[in-house]
């Protein structure tokens, strides 16, 4: 037992393992020395305190982008409000348009449709002035015709019955008769017509006077037939003139 217990140098196992741990504690002893003046002596502070600078410089760093990004953020913020406040009017503005814009419309519908009327209007008023001439051309036509009528017949009655008429105060119409006396042709006889507001006839002031005036005027007025009138008048006054008693104004 003792023989397996010796080395080649002759030692034996304890010895060796007391020689081991005694080297062993004398690596230990030196490796705590050299980490204790390295880490605990002057290296560590040295190496903290730039450590210390790095880290510090990069949070002033970071600090500065944060504060960088929180300035933009506010103005993006800031902006955003501009914008929505812009956007808000933009959106204000454009409903006042539409309203504008339907109002606008509502004139203009308003519009043709009144100038639709109007022309349909003026088309009409224009048919109606057509149809106006020619109905005036028509009556023009008639007066210049009844006029001719008249004046022929006026013509006639200057002529072959020595008639004539005048306006006088009153409103009234003054006929004349001549070529009545066939001694005296320039022996005028004449009476006084008025045409009343009711289109009925008044006639008076007869000279020289004649019998049944009021029968002769109430079948004027009956019958409006004037021509037959101032005959019937004519005649009276040949029959007052070739009376006995007659006698001239």
């Amino acid at each position: 037992m003792n023989v397996v217990n010796q080395d080649l140098t002759g030692q034996s196992l304890d010895d060796f393992l007391q020689n081991e741990l005694s080297t062993l504690c004398t690596t230990l002893d030196d490796t705590y020395n050299v980490l204790s003046q390295k880490w605990i002596g002057t290296e560590l502070p040295a190496q903290l305190s730039q450590l210390s600078r790095v880290h510090g410089d990069k949070i002033r760093h970071y600090n500065d982008e944060i504060e960088g990004h929180v300035s933009t953020v506010k103005k993006i913020q800031t902006l955003g409000t501009s914008n929505r406040k812009a956007l808000e009017d933009q959106i204000q503005r454009l409903t006042e348009l539409r309203q504008e814009l339907r109002a606008l419309t509502t004139q203009t519908q308003s519009a043709e449709q009144q100038q639709k009327k109007l022309s349909s209007e003026i088309s009409q008023a224009q048919r109606d002035n057509t149809c106006t001439k020619k109905a005036l051309e028509g009556n023009v036509k008639d007066t210049e015709k009844t006029q001719q009528e008249l004046e022929k017949a006026l013509g006639f009655y200057r002529e072959r019955l020595g008639l004539r008429f005048q306006k006088i105060s009153g409103g009234r119409l003054q006929y004349c008769f001549s070529l009545i006396d066939k001694e005296n042709v320039d022996t005028c006889c004449y009476f006084c017509l008025k045409v009343n507001s009711d289109k009925s006839y008044t006639v008076s002031d007869f000279s020289p006077p004649i019998e049944d005036v009021h029968d002769l005027e109430q079948k004027l007025n009956d019958t409006n037939d004037l021509r037959s009138f101032i005959v019937a008048v004519r005649k009276r006054f040949i029959t007052a003139l070739n009376s006995p008693n007659k006698s001239h104004s």
